[in-house]
């Protein structure tokens, strides 16, 4: 998934408040700070200097979350109270704990922040203390703490001083610092430096695109200009600027006759402007100037250079220092020098090929520069040769801020980098096969505000039928059935099969931030890119007849911008807790509906297990696809019914027909994936039970046939096995043991590519388990990348099947009991690693399970499973409602789900991963291994990360037991639902064995 590895508490918490902007996010990180008053009240005493409290600075526990609220408070720039409380913050903890007590990063936040407050003191206190800060701030700063010119500064130099400290950056690079003229206002456009070189090569065009400048474009100008490079030529582009820029374009074409100026008639935008002058461009190179930026005399010529020395290249940019109009630096959490977007300069051939730059009005700049990565790549040239202007106002830098992209930026990026990623998977690395074309449907969606009022574009939609809001991230969460997943995805009307217009409205989950905004997830992209659903933004108007919001967190905790979405009715799922789903805010959620939309919400259920759940809990919840389509066939909801029951019965009675759609899926699948080999003719394989082989297999593939007397050479004339012919590449299908769903789930393997594939249709009850796998391998390949098989790729099929492409690891699964805790030591600790770096945070046990956990353990009680003595101290655990330890796991830690690779073991079926308690995986290793006392001892001595933290946590072993107790308190209904299946017996030995788990805890803990 797109969604970014997951970071440690406080800066998920960080990220939250920079994005949200919310009292709550800002009071979490004050109470896991200790700070020992709301976020407010303590911003107003610190700024006025008072102690933060020594247990809100310890390293290790409340540090992380104290230098996580400075940063917030100055990030967010809520008001300039909490700014002086952000510095005076980081103040204290390095008063208090030393320089060290902050990273690199954090030491950087800290002195921009105190330049950027006019506390120079501090910055200067603070460069002499502080090591580890890049160069490029330190000497941005020195020379920002003495600048003559701009407002503020305390201890002014001489403009000579200043000078040469401004032109520091550039002589550490060989080369000759930028003059000044300090009689121009802003000093900015003082910026000069005349070439001490002429050279001579092919001609370069320079596209200059103004709309509307101001005296930055005589400064802009003249720097390209007085290029060392002499042979080039200016299209300076006037953009519909209007008669009144007329004799300031006059000026810039008088500097020099090597100035062509071209007019647009319509204003379209840089980029337009920049096609317009690529088209009568004659240079054998081109690249791009703002047009208020200035580049240093070297620029061309070290680029230029660069190409020469690297011919496979395609292109070559620059580093670019960032200034404001005064030539101060500081622009909080971000370096002053950076690569510069817009100093691309492109061999004029292979640019044609590709397509040029995207016909939109933001970010083209980037998506070519990525795009040409792909063929031949682009020659960084890390030398400053631009000053580029941070201006108040300009599109770009109102887009960004520390921890935040505005919502347009971060579903454009998403989308051209899907794009980027589907052509190298496809080994796309010649220009025609980047080429980015004009006719036809685009290659990737672009925000609409990106095109909007473009000369040719078509006007945007702004009212429909149906507007969906998701978290852009995982847009279609557990319960949802492949009917909804339908209507989201624009697969067809769920009655009539004629498909409706309908909008997706992406928004962040804050409850599951992460350091930066998470990008839109795959299958949305791909749907809207196929033409099936449009995606909108917070930036954009739109009105629905209704407006579902299918995950209520986005509204509850909700992200800036707030949606400009309309609507006559709004319907909200309300999602019930349990062990996959975290508890909603749906009070807030609701409240966000009311008093934003002016709506009263109506409160639907996503799936029948949702609505059955809040059934149980006493309340009458209709179902979402009922309410959009009155009147529906009870017979279809009765079929949804049984399909979320999960009832004991097979989903066909006819095993051949369940072989042959596993390898049309198959087939599909190969059809859709790049990595995949593929046939396009038949292949003889035979098909038996829930196995379809190739007739003679790999040993290392047998190993992986269920059964050792299956593993065995097949004949066609053996009994029970069936000739199937398809077109798949394929050399084993396995089917899903216990398949109950109506479409097949299924593991193939490739032998000779090295890659497993695997199929699973979401659960009406459990949601997409593939996604969850992929989220897996986002978060495990970060943290413990020993533990998890490497991934490949992943999408979504038609009907809404996603599948998952890994690479296969030829192992083999542990035989058993002992086999599994002989591996328990490095499960254990890969699992740890996991936890460390993904983050364990406390949570509640009724915030976890909810009240429903109490009820079932008292019900399980009443039955003969549970010794008294034992119930009542499980009991007097869930009355205690502490804390226990939650974090990223795997969901389903068996020994069939761990393979032995060499010296490793890795685990494998991540379709149950989610965020989830610490200890259920443990609990897993405790029930099924062969020695469960030597598990006890491993658990206790490798599952600490955050143990005991706070007077109301719960101990490892009491985490352990409460874990055994929760599945043993799913007794009662499980085994009435599993009355006469073949697996009631084995389901009452486990519960039987993990009684006898429970109680080995109870005796360790001595209660």
């Amino acid at each position: 998934m797109p969604r970014p590895a997951v970071a440690p508490p406080e800066e998920r918490l960080l990220g939250a408040a920079l994005r949200g902007q919310h009292d709550a996010t800002f009071d979490a990180l004050a109470r896991h700070a200790r700070a020992g008053a709301p976020a407010r009240s303590l911003a107003v005493r610190l700024a006025d200097g008072a102690p933060v409290p020594d247990r809100a600075t310890v390293p290790g526990s409340t540090l992380p979350f104290a230098v996580a609220l400075a940063t917030a408070w100055f990030g967010a720039a809520r008001d300039e109270v909490e700014q002086r409380a952000g510095v005076e913050l980081y103040r204290q903890v390095v008063a208090a704990r030393g320089p060290r007590a902050l990273r690199p990063v954090e030491r950087r936040h800290y002195l921009q922040a105190a330049f950027l407050l006019g506390r120079h003191d501090l910055v200067r206190q603070g460069l002499e203390q502080l090591d580890g800060v890049s160069a490029d701030v330190v000497e941005g700063l020195r020379a920002d703490l003495v600048n003559p010119h701009a407002e503020g500064t305390q201890q002014p130099a001489t403009h000579e001083r200043w000078q040469e400290l401004l032109g520091s950056r550039f002589v550490a690079r060989d080369l000759r610092g930028p003059e000044v003229d300090p009689s121009l206002r802003p000093v900015f456009d003082g910026l000069r430096l005349t070439a001490d070189r002429s050279v001579d090569g092919p001609l370069v065009s320079v596209v200059v695109p103004a709309f509307r400048p101001d005296r930055g474009l005589v400064t802009s100008v003249a720097s390209v200009l007085a290029q060392s490079w002499g042979n080039l030529e200016v299209l300076l582009v006037d953009d519909a600027s209007g008669p009144g820029y007329a004799e300031l374009f006059a000026e810039c074409e008088a500097l020099d006759d090597r100035v062509r100026l071209l007019r647009q008639e319509v204003n379209g935008g840089s980029y337009l402007a920049r096609a317009a002058a690529l088209a009568v461009a004659r240079g054998d190179h081109v690249t791009t100037q703002d047009a208020d930026d200035w580049s240093h005399p070297e620029r061309i010529a070290l680029q230029v250079g660069a190409l020469d020395e690297a011919p496979a290249a395609a292109a070559s940019r620059s580093t670019a220092i960032r200034a404001r109009p005064d030539l101060t630096r500081q622009w909080f959490g971000y370096r002053p020098e950076r690569m510069n977007a817009s100093s691309l300069l492109v061999r004029r051939d292979l640019l044609e090929q590709v397509g040029g730059f995207d016909a939109i009005r933001k970010g083209a700049d980037s998506e070519l520069q990525e795009r040409l990565e792909l063929v031949g790549g682009v020659v960084n040239v890390v030398r400053p040769l631009a000053v580029t202007r941070l201006a108040a106002g300009s599109l770009s830098r109102a887009d960004f801020a520390l921890g935040r992209h505005s919502p347009d930026r971060v579903l454009f990026r998403s989308a051209f980098r899907h794009w980027h990623a589907g052509l190298a998977r496809a080994g796309a690395n010649a220009p025609e096969d980047v080429r980015l074309r004009r006719e036809g449907m685009r290659p990737f969606p672009v925000p609409r505000g990106f095109v909007r009022d473009l000369p040719g574009a078509r006007p945007a939609r702004t009212a429909y039928p149906l507007v969906v809001v998701v978290d852009q991230a995982d847009p279609l969460p557990a319960g949802v059935d492949e009917e909804l997943r339908s209507l989201v995805l624009g697969g067809g009307d769920p009655v009539d099969g004629n498909r409706p217009p309908v909008a997706v409205l992406g928004r962040e989950d804050l409850t599951r931030a992460g350091a930066a905004s998470p990008g839109w997830s795959p299958e949305l992209l791909d749907a809207a890119r196929q033409g099936r659903v449009d995606l909108v933004t917070d930036t954009d108007a739109v009105h629905a007849e209704v407006l579902v919001v299918l995950e209520p967190s986005v509204l509850a905790l909700p992200a800036v911008p707030l949606p400009r979405a309309t609507a006559d009715r709004v319907l909200v799922a309300a999602v019930p807790p349990s062990v996959q789903e975290p508890p909603r805010d749906l009070e807030s959620a609701g409240a966000f509906v009311r008093e934003h939309l002016g709506r009263v919400p109506r409160w639907v259920a996503r799936s029948v297990a949702d609505q059955e759940a809040w059934e149980r809990e006493g309340w009458s919840v209709p179902l979402l696809l009922d309410d959009l389509r009155p009147g529906r066939a009870s017979v279809a909801r009765a079929a949804r019914r049984s399909l979320a029951d999960d009832a004991p019965h097979a989903a066909t009675d006819d095993p051949v027909a369940r072989l042959r759609e596993a390898l049309a899926l198959v087939a599909e699948a190969e059809r859709a994936e790049p990595a995949l080999p593929g046939r396009a003719d038949d292949v003889l394989l035979l098909g038996r039970d829930r196995v379809v082989r190739r007739p003679e297999l790999d040993p290392r593939v047998a190993a992986l046939v269920p059964g050792r007397s299956q593993r065995a050479a097949w004949d066609p004339d053996d009994e029970g096995v069936t000739v199937l012919p398809a077109p798949v590449a394929a050399d084993l299908v396995v089917l899903g043991k216990f398949d109950l769903q109506r479409r097949p789930k299924l593991r193939a393997v490739y032998a000779d590519a090295g890659l497993t594939l695997v199929v699973q249709p979401p659960s009406p009850s459990s949601g997409s388990g593939v996604a969850r796998a992929v989220r897996a391998h986002e978060v495990v390949e970060r943290h413990a990348p020993d533990l998890v098989p490497p991934m490949v790729g992943h999408g979504v099929l038609g009907g809404g099947m996603p599948y998952l492409v890994e690479r296969w690891l030829p192992g083999a699964p542990l035989a058993g009991a002992r086999q599994l805790t002989a591996a328990a030591p490095q499960i254990l600790t890969g699992l740890a690693a996991v936890h460390r770096g993904h983050g364990v945070t406390p949570v509640r046990l009724t915030d976890h399970w909810g009240g429903g956990f109490a009820e079932r353990w008292r019900e399980t009680c009443r039955t003969d499973v549970v010794p008294a003595s034992l119930a009542a101290w499980v009991q007097d655990l869930l009355d205690r409602d502490g804390e226990l330890r939650r974090s990223f796991i795997h969901g389903d830690l068996v020994a069939s789900n761990v393979l032995s690779v060499e010296d490793r073991v890795v685990l494998v079926d991540w379709e149950q991963a989610h965020e989830g308690l610490v200890m259920n995986d443990a609990a897993k290793l405790h029930l099924f291994g062969a020695e469960p006392e030597e598990v006890l001892d491993l658990v206790v001595a490798l599952l600490v990360e955050g143990a005991g933290a706070g007077g109301t946590a719960y101990l490892p072993l009491e985490e352990l037991a409460l874990c055994h107790a929760q599945l043993v308190s799913l007794y009662p209904r499980r085994s009435a639902r599993l009355a006469g299946h073949p697996r009631a017996e084995a389901y009452e030995r486990q519960v039987r064995r993990q009684v006898e788990r429970l109680e080995q805890v109870r005796r360790r803990l001595g209660a």
